[in-house]
């Protein structure tokens, strides 16, 4: 799990970009083919992209002063699936 001191908050109001690097050493060489983020909260995921080793969710809503979470799950070209999650905070002092 990514902590939540290394993910920028969000503002409840905007629409905002989350990516996660995948390292050489998770990939192994290997290309990402797919990634699907999700979560059960009350965060909409607008979109979702893959760009090298990296994988990106647009988010929007949530509510100010709770602790989110996104998890993601990408096959690679190798075959292997692997996961990660990342936890934000919803704050008027975000973004």
């Amino acid at each position: 799990m990514i902590p939540v001191s290394d993910v920028p908050p969000k503002h409840p109001a905007s629409a905002k970009w989350y990516w996660l690097k995948w390292h050489d050493q998770e990939l192994q060489g290997a290309a990402i083919l797919t990634s699907d983020w999700s979560t059960g909260s009350t965060l909409t995921i607008a979109d979702q992209a893959i760009n090298g080793q990296m994988t990106g969710v647009k988010v929007s809503g949530g509510v100010e002063g709770q602790y989110v979470e996104l998890e993601v799950e990408i096959t690679t070209s190798a075959g292997e699936t692997l996961h990660e999650q990342l936890v934000i905070k919803i704050d008027r002092h975000g973004h």
